[in-house]
């Protein structure tokens, strides 16, 4: 690993999306101690906020975020910490119902003052060592259930990387606050939990013709192996063999057809649990956005996705 060097001075924007799904009680301009000002409406939206840097300073910035429903609170945090080659960040998130509660820390180690941020739902700091980390974040509805994946992969070398998934559901908080006017604690335990952490282990092995995946959930024991057969360069097959543990006894089969070019990746996969798919658009070398879909006969599933970076 190279020997960090002196941080170049930078000061410049550093950009949060925050799509989140509550319903607030009415628009308008509210104050922010993060950003100054935000424009609140009853859909998603976008939080900026800014920090500055010298070179060899250590600065420490933190900013906070209440959110008030129907007397019912949300409170979000956000940290940053750096000096040298070291940055520490954190990201909270906190409701009165505990249906929202989240935390997450990222620690990057820098070299030659280089950085990456991104952000959707939450900041994620990513490191520019090497071997690099991949950090990916999608968002998808599923049965009125807007969930957050996030995906960290390291590559290793020959082709090797290991990587961990989890998922976690962001509910609307207008249903907690129909619960919890009409009384109906059960339904309010049954949201409680389908907010539960749901981890995954990741390994994937790659060459020139070959890609191997597999992915282990611990908590449901599912099994999920992939193969696929790279034809050319725009052109892969593969199957999927998938298994759900003692909670379905058949496994799951799936032929995948994926397209890629240097824009672009399309994946379609169809199997005995229905039909999904995936498209990535490179934009530009620092902004990618990306949708998913998958449909099956009792569930369905909408996504979407970006990806930003900002190099110092």
């Amino acid at each position: 690993m190279t020997e960090c060097l002196e941080v170049n001075p930078f000061t410049g924007v550093r950009v949060n999306v925050l799509a989140r799904t509550e319903t607030p009680t009415k628009s308008g301009w509210q104050a922010n101690s993060f950003s100054k000002f935000k424009w609140q409406t009853n859909r998603p939206w976008v939080t900026v906020g800014w920090d500055g840097r010298l070179p060899e300073v250590c600065s420490v910035s933190t900013a906070a975020d209440v959110n008030v429903v129907n007397g019912n609170y949300i409170l979000e945090t956000v940290g940053q910490a750096e000096g040298g080659c070291l940055d520490a960040s954190f990201f909270s998130q906190f409701s009165k119902w505990k249906q929202l509660s989240a935390a997450r820390i990222k620690v990057n180690y820098r070299q030659a003052g280089k950085s990456i941020y991104a952000g959707l739902g939450h900041k994620m700091v990513i490191s520019c060592m090497d071997p690099k980390p991949e950090v990916a974040l999608r968002q998808r509805v599923n049965a009125g259930v807007v969930q957050y994946m996030q995906t960290i992969t390291c590559d290793l070398s020959a082709g090797v990387k290991l990587g961990l998934k989890h998922r976690y559901p962001i509910l609307d908080v207008a249903d907690p606050l129909a619960q919890l006017e009409s009384g109906d604690s059960a339904s309010s335990q049954t949201l409680v939990t389908k907010s539960m952490f749901r981890p995954a282990l990741l390994a994937h092995y790659v060459t020139d013709k070959h890609q191997v995946s597999g992915q282990f959930k611990p908590l449901t024991k599912a099994v999920k192996l992939a193969y696929y057969y790279h034809h050319n360069d725009v052109l892969q097959t593969g199957i999927t063999f998938k298994r759900q543990g003692p909670f379905r006894a058949m496994p799951v089969v799936r032929l995948s057809l994926r397209s890629l070019t240097d824009k672009s990746v399309l994946l379609t996969t169809v199997g005995t649990d229905g039909i999904s798919g995936m498209l990535e658009k490179r934009l530009n070398d620092w902004i990618h956005v990306y949708g998913s879909f998958y449909f099956d006969r009792n569930d369905y599933g909408l996504g979407f996705g970006i990806s930003m970076k900002v190099v110092e």
